[in-house]
């Protein structure tokens, strides 16, 4: 956006009067001598004709609302700069580029260990501050860039977060698609972690359970029930061999449950497991239908 750039250069050329102001005509950089004068007087014209109350309501206007590329109050001060420079004889011209700008669905910082930490990655509000009230039109809060660094951490929990991630995107993408087309789906998975996943979804309900097995040898069990079940496709000793591992990351998902308030469901018992989930269904459902 052309127009965009050139406010910017205006500020910046007052700048450069103000410092030029104080170095003797003679040695001022840039000029010969002879052109000193010249320059000097150019530079009071230009600074005579400014208006300290405008620029700053020039200033107050632009900065207004949140204002990044691709947002509707950017394209409107785009047209408001457009406007100023016609109104100074300049024939101007809004260019439109259209380029990849990237921004984060998922937002997530914390520390699980040794003290639980989750960061609230938000800006409170502050009265004296009126853009600090504008969630809605802001660019969520993240870290665009970083230098590579030392990360100590279970690279268990790491490495499994990781794997979350990248199944969430497709995970998304399939609850979407179920909605636009109006039908009801289940989900299950071990990487459906809570707070990685949209925990609403406008016109669907969207019900997060996350089933534990608390009791070690329980878990062992049910390894031995899968292996028999599944005619040993799903051999129990890979996971046996694994177990303290796969015991840590459901520590790990059980406790972002319980941050996330996602009901965790204790799985030592089937049949009560599934009477306990279709009751958390049914009670989700009448909230949503019955709204307090």
């Amino acid at each position: 956006m052309r127009p965009s750039r050139s406010l910017p250069l205006l500020l910046l050329g007052v700048a450069a009067a103000g410092l030029a102001a104080d170095t003797p005509p003679e040695s001022l950089l840039g000029f010969s001598p002879a052109r000193v004068a010249g320059q000097r007087s150019l530079e009071q014209r230009f600074d005579a004709a400014l208006d300290p109350a405008e620029l700053k309501e020039w200033m107050r206007r632009l900065s207004a609302r949140p204002h990044h590329l691709g947002s509707p109050y950017g394209k409107d001060d785009a047209a408001f700069i457009a406007a100023q420079f016609r109104s100074w004889g300049f024939d101007t011209k809004v260019e439109e580029f259209r380029v990849l700008f990237p921004t984060p669905k998922i937002r997530v910082m914390e520390m699980v260990a040794p003290t639980v930490f989750k960061a609230a990655l938000a800006e409170p509000v502050l009265k004296e501050d009126p853009t600090s009230g504008q969630a809605a039109e802001q660019l969520p809060v993240y870290n665009a860039y970083s230098i590579d660094g030392d990360v100590t951490g279970d690279p268990t929990i790491v490495g499994f977060v990781d794997q979350c991630r990248h199944v969430c995107v497709g995970v998304e993408a399939a609850m979407e698609r179920a909605l636009a087309e109006g039908w009801s789906m289940v989900l299950e998975g071990v990487h459906l972690v809570p707070g990685l996943l949209p925990a609403k979804l406008a016109g669907a309900l969207v019900v997060h359970v996350v089933v534990e097995i608390a009791d070690e040898d329980v878990h062992r069990v049910h390894f031995h029930v899968r292996d028999v079940t599944t005619g040993g496709i799903r051999a129990m000793d890979k996971y046996l061999t694994r177990l303290d591992d796969i015991r840590r990351i459901q520590t790990y998902v059980v406790g972002r449950a319980r941050r996330e308030s996602v009901p965790v469901v204790e799985n030592a018992n089937v049949d009560r497991t599934v009477d306990e989930v279709i009751e958390i269904v049914m009670r989700s459902a009448e909230r949503f239908r019955d709204p307090v």
